[in-house]
């Protein structure tokens, strides 16, 4: 609702302006304005709004501007009344005339910031609620609407410091807690993320769009039933929740739950039959044949140059994934390589922040570097995790699989600790990464080691003997792995590499993954991968495990028994029935891993050289022919990829599975 104020100075109103325009009603002082007839007729239509009697507010205020047309007042309130019965166009036209006539009125600037917010105009919002903020350097409404659109903008630090202001100056805004929390959510804070979504639903309770985006991050986290739980209240509340019901058919296939899944695909279905993600998703579930009618009308849609691009890509996605499976692969490419071009155009990318990260790292984590910790300090952690890195779509979630089996072994799956470590270094130092790796002594690196030890068993959430971090981009962090626990185990999973980067490429990931929309680029980003993993091997030789995936898939027993070898864990027979694992599982790969071993995925990129080119001269390699690679089989056109998702190296984190967050 609108609020009235005679003193905007009281802090009481201004808490209770969350989501609330504002009048001024103090009258005009110009000359000639203090006539008996227009005090009356000022009172009287702020009588009207004060009562919520927005039409008869209009249609009085219609009245005064007729009598006064070129004062700012009746503009105001009329602009306002109007925002209330949701006319926001109207409500900006009329107070855009009241800031005319009266450029530096504070009310009118806020008043009108909030109605082109509303409009979802939030370039001219921005610039608007900037100069609002000037005037009124106190308002946690300004600094909460200026936050969420940074936040849209993904200038997330901004953000940040914008919503921090916006609680500071008034706790008890639910909706800045909310925003803070997506914002937080994007900088891989996770659970500084979670505490702000649940404090905007202890002042909100059925706040649905933090219900979902809570659920998200729950699910994210490790907390599945949580999530489920979230979302399934969320349906109580709303059953029509488009929403909520595909993110609780995510968190479902995430479980393993897959028939459920898809029942709730199709029920998204049946609320809005264009929905794209709920047609990717069924399509990802070979709920339909290439000669569909759902198909040739998604197909349609797709053309639509009118829908948002993100729609475009999803279904775009789903049908090369519907056409892969039918080997129609001229098709299926047509239409991967079109929804990754569409996507690509909506990203701000440049490869050469890759190089230079991977070449900072490679300067600083020299032979030189590692000679002096040629010994292991007695107070530096002593524990032995598992961390498991390498390439998406390498088959490194079926080592994990493998490895967390045993029943002593736990397996945390992607967990952003050692970034938050780097985070936490690169903060101190007030230096970028990697150049902190210079500077920290043996007790930080104990410490170190055992605040990520104790987050490891936390995320895990069980007393087993041994864990595993399975966050792939922790290849960039084998200098720090190294400084804080030095007797952890580093298992690389490699895969062909045409294979793999098309994996990548026909798969839409939930967040990052940047460099894979485009072939050029995609063999480039591996080409750098690969170029820090030879580093490695070389200052630290033998500290790390390699495993090849055609090796694995030919010989999953001796294969089996060397990657335990070298976590010095004793065979288990549970690890080679790793399909019956009951764990969470967020990557791409949740379908497979339930599964028993399969070779489909050998050779993967066979019936689709004649379109490689440029992955082929990005990578500087030639295809190797199918039957000179280990384990290799024909490819089986049912092979299909799932959905996934991921940050790149600058957020170094993985989330893996394309979530429906909320606005």
């Amino acid at each position: 609702m609108s609020k009235l104020s005679l003193k905007r100075k009281s802090s009481e109103r201004r808490r209770n302006r969350d989501k609330q325009a504002s009048v001024d009603c103090r009258l005009p002082s110009d000359a000639g304005m203090t006539s008996q007839r227009f005090d009356l007729e000022s009172r009287e239509l702020l009588a009207l709004f004060a009562q919520r009697r927005f039409d008869d507010a209009i249609e009085h205020g219609n009245r005064f501007i007729e009598r006064w047309p070129d004062q700012a007042f009746g503009y105001k309130v009329t602009g306002v009344s109007c925002h209330e019965l949701k006319r926001h166009a109207e409500a900006r036209d009329r107070l855009l005339k009241a800031l005319e006539l009266k450029p530096e009125d504070g009310e009118t600037l806020l008043n009108l910031g909030v109605v082109l917010f509303s409009l979802d105009e939030l370039a001219p919002a921005k610039e608007i609620l900037l100069r609002a903020q000037k005037l009124y350097p106190e308002d946690g409404n300004v600094y909460s609407r200026l936050g969420f659109i940074y936040f849209r903008e993904g200038q997330y630090q901004i953000a940040r410091h914008l919503l921090e202001k916006a609680i500071a100056f008034d706790p008890q805004r639910s909706e800045a807690h909310k925003t803070l929390g997506d914002t937080l959510m994007e900088l891989g804070e996770t659970d500084l993320a979670i505490f702000h979504l649940e404090r905007s639903l202890e002042l909100r309770p059925n706040f649905v769009l933090a219900m979902i985006n809570l659920a998200i991050l729950y699910d994210n986290n490790g907390s599945p039933h949580r999530a489920i739980e979230l979302l399934e209240k969320v349906i109580e509340l709303n059953p029509d929740n488009s929403a909520a019901i595909s993110n609780l058919g995510t968190s479902l296939i995430r479980s393993g739950r897959f028939e459920e899944a898809m029942d709730f695909f199709r029920h998204v279905q049946s609320i809005d039959a264009d929905h794209p993600e709920a047609f990717r998703q069924l399509a990802i579930g070979r709920q339909y044949g290439a000669d569909d009618a759902m198909v040739r009308h998604m197909a349609e849609r797709f053309e639509d140059e009118r829908l948002p691009i993100a729609d475009r890509v999803l279904i775009g996605f789903g049908l090369g994934t519907i056409f892969d499976r039918a080997a129609r692969h001229k098709e299926a490419f047509s239409a991967y390589s079109r929804a990754n071009t569409l996507h690509r155009s909506t990203l701000d990318y440049d490869i050469g922040r890759e190089i230079a990260t991977v070449t900072g790292i490679m300067e600083t984590c020299d032979t030189g570097y590692f000679a002096g910790l040629g010994h292991i300090d007695v107070d530096v952690c002593q524990e032995s995790p598992i961390f498991i890195i390498g390439s998406p779509r390498s088959g490194s979630t079926l080592v994990e699989q493998i490895i967390s089996a045993h029943p002593d072994v736990a397996g945390a799956g992607e967990v952003p600790f050692m970034r938050q470590i780097s985070d936490r270094l690169c903060n101190e130092a007030l230096k970028p990464f990697p150049e902190p790796l210079r500077m920290f002594r043996s007790d930080t690196a104990a410490i170190l080691g055992r605040d990520y030890m104790k987050k490891l068993r936390d995320r895990a959430g069980t007393e087993a003997n041994r864990f595993t971090d399975k966050l792939l981009y922790n290849f960039l962090f084998i200098g720090l792995i190294q400084r804080i626990l030095p007797r952890a185990k580093i298992i690389h999973v490699k895969r062909n590499p045409l294979d793999s980067c098309l994996s990548m490429y026909f798969l839409k990931f939930a967040i990052g993954q940047n460099y894979s929309y485009d072939l050029t680029e995609l063999g480039q980003y591996y080409r750098i991968y690969q170029k820090l993993m030879n580093h490695w091997h070389e200052v630290l030789p033998g500290r790390i495990h390699e495993i090849s995936y055609e090796n694995l898939v030919a010989d999953i027993e001796g294969t089996t028994h060397s990657l335990l070898d070298h976590c010095e864990i004793p065979f288990h027979p549970a690890c080679l029935d790793f399909h019956k694992n009951k764990r969470q599982v967020i990557t791409a790969s949740n379908a497979q891993v339930r599964e028993k071993l399969f070779t489909r995925s050998i050779s993967r990129s066979d019936p689709y050289l004649p379109w490689l080119g440029p992955l082929i001269d990005a990578l500087d390699c030639s295809p190797l022919p199918a039957s000179s690679r280990t384990g290799s089989a024909p490819a089986d056109p049912q092979s299909s990829p799932q959905a996934g998702g991921s940050n790149p190296p600058s957020r170094m984190e993985h989330h893996d599975q394309t979530r429906s967050p909320a606005g």
